[in-house]
């Protein structure tokens, strides 16, 4: 199985991440791959257990998007040190100490290659650990001096995930533009309408998406915008902050999901076909506005809650 354009996106994410670690490290990874890696924030059951100068990680990991293809696989891990709580990390292992398991057989997104990897008793050293603690998730995670001079480097984890949601409002624009594209000639079945680009209701539906698109479109760019500050004056956030972008993040993530629905039926019943994109878009996104820190729900709560001055409930925040 290869992995598709979304796969490849992850790709681009996940160098990021390596190009927070320490520039010998960087050195060895850039320089022998090219930094093609998978990575998810998850922790679940898995283990760190501290082994010399670095660790021994064990666990499995699902949604590892681009695992098939990669050459570095990045997994958080509890730190089991006798400590209480235990402490969270990332840690960046070569692709060929972990096990790809043959499990993504999805409705969506098949393309992305997000299979579940397991590990057992895999030596990381210390050097290539990301730790996450409290400055981590407000100030970022950069251990790399050379990639000192810029803010993008200095991006914490809880923002720099907001990466993703370009594809929301790219598949659901995506959506619109054919449904326009083959609205000429085409009829609604059992009423008057011999052109369905004549129907009020057909008006109303691509006004609605539209609409709902754009409304996304700049909730997302408040959250660049947001991004762009803090890398300017180099301010840490604020939780109150972060739950809000988040917030914006999945209503976005609503607006497009409902577009793409309204899309839908509005394309009528040969929108089923196999052989239309539009049913391969709606599963994908479907698929994408159910990943668990892009649905809406989370999101909205989490900033809810600071609202009503409860405190975020999320280890990200």
């Amino acid at each position: 199985m290869r992995v598709d354009g979304l796969g490849r996106h992850i790709y681009s994410d996940v160098s990021w991440f390596l190009s927070l670690l320490p520039d010998g490290v960087q050195e060895e990874i850039f320089t022998t791959t090219e930094g093609r890696g998978c990575a998810s924030f998850t922790p679940g059951t898995s283990r760190a257990v501290p082994h010399d100068d670095g660790f021994l990680v064990t666990g499995r990991w699902a949604f590892q998007t681009g695992s098939p293809d990669a050459e570095w696989a990045l997994v958080p891990a509890l730190i089991d040190s006798g400590a209480a709580p235990p402490s969270l990390a990332i840690f960046v292992m070569p692709a060929s100490a972990i096990t790809v398991l043959d499990d993504w057989y999805t409705t969506g997104l098949r393309g992305s290659g997000s299979n579940s990897v397991t590990a057992q008793d895999v030596y990381v050293p210390g050097e290539r650990v990301l730790p996450v603690t409290e400055e981590s998730k407000r100030l970022g995670s950069r251990q790399s001096e050379a990639n000192g001079g810029t803010g993008l480097y200095d991006i914490p984890l809880p923002t720099f995930i907001l990466t993703s949601v370009g594809a929301f409002c790219g598949l659901a624009r995506g959506a619109l533009e054919l449904l326009i594209e083959r609205l000429p000639g085409r009829d609604i079945a059992y009423t008057g309408y011999s052109e369905r680009s004549e129907a009020a209701l057909t008006h109303l539906q691509v006004a609605g998406a539209a609409t709902g698109i754009r409304a996304a479109h700049g909730l997302f760019f408040e959250v660049a915008d947001r991004i762009d500050d803090h890398v300017e004056t180099r301010e840490p956030y604020s939780v109150e902050e972060q739950s809000l972008m988040w917030a914006n993040v999945g209503y976005a993530v609503g607006l497009c999901a409902d577009a793409v629905n309204t899309i839908r039926l509005a394309s009528g019943a040969s929108a089923i076909q196999e052989t239309n994109p539009m049913q391969r878009m709606v599963r994908d996104m479907s698929a994408l506005s159910s990943h668990a820190f892009m649905v809406p729900t989370t999101g909205l709560e989490v900033y809810g809650r600071v609202v009503c001055g409860q405190g975020p409930n999320s280890p990200l925040l």
